[in-house]
């Protein structure tokens, strides 16, 4: 049952308990069709405890996507993107800690750019379902919000804008597909709730 799997690692990770049964009852999604990208902004305003959220989200998202077989990806940007992990390559134990030291705010913020890497990173997958998800403190601007609803509507391409802090609810003009979190200590969970939606949709 991959929906009781994934509430058990996401109990796991918050009270370090598992609940054994329920790798006996869970199938693994091997033949699932989906592929998804994780766009995180490290630019300046993103430190103190965005940043620390930021980097537990990746956790999630790396280590329940590795488990569960599902293909992904993902990307660091301030004023540039930087991939930190191929969609075609995996990811073990030290690779994945090793992404963390990258999230380090800095810089300024250049969304439109990390969306196109994005994009470009799934123009070489080949899953019926394609998602990305992107990280910011930030609203986004006009130019981005046009690039959104062009992925989504000439190449399928699904975008949910994460808003996270202070100010959060601004993702609400620039994605159609958002999610608001104010309280930055709820992220991993609210990430991983999301996930969850996703992958059961």
């Amino acid at each position: 049952d991959l929906r009781k799997y994934m509430e058990s690692e996401f109990r796991f990770k918050a009270t370090g308990k598992r609940d054994p049964k329920v790798f006996l009852r869970r199938d693994e999604p091997k033949d699932r069709s989906v592929e998804m990208v994780f766009c995180i902004d490290i630019s300046g305003s993103m430190g103190g405890g965005k940043i620390q959220a930021a980097k537990e989200g990746l956790v999630v998202f790396l280590e329940s996507l590795a488990e569960l077989e599902i293909a992904h990806g993902a990307i660091a940007f301030n004023n540039r993107p930087v991939v930190m992990k191929e969609l075609d390559k995996e990811a073990d134990e030290q690779a994945r800690e090793a992404m963390l030291p990258m999230l380090r705010p800095s810089g300024g913020t250049d969304d439109y750019a990390a969306l196109q890497a994005a994009a470009q990173m799934l123009e070489r997958g080949d899953a019926e379902q394609q998602i990305i998800i992107f990280l910011s403190d930030g609203q986004g601007n006009q130019k981005q919000k046009e690039a959104v609803k062009k992925l989504e509507e000439e190449y399928n391409i699904k975008v949910i804008g994460v808003g996270i802090g202070a100010g959060c609810q601004g993702v609400q003009g620039t994605y159609q597909h958002n999610l608001a979190v104010d309280d930055v200590s709820k992220l991993p969970r609210e990430l991983g709730d999301m996930l969850l939606d996703e992958l059961m949709d």
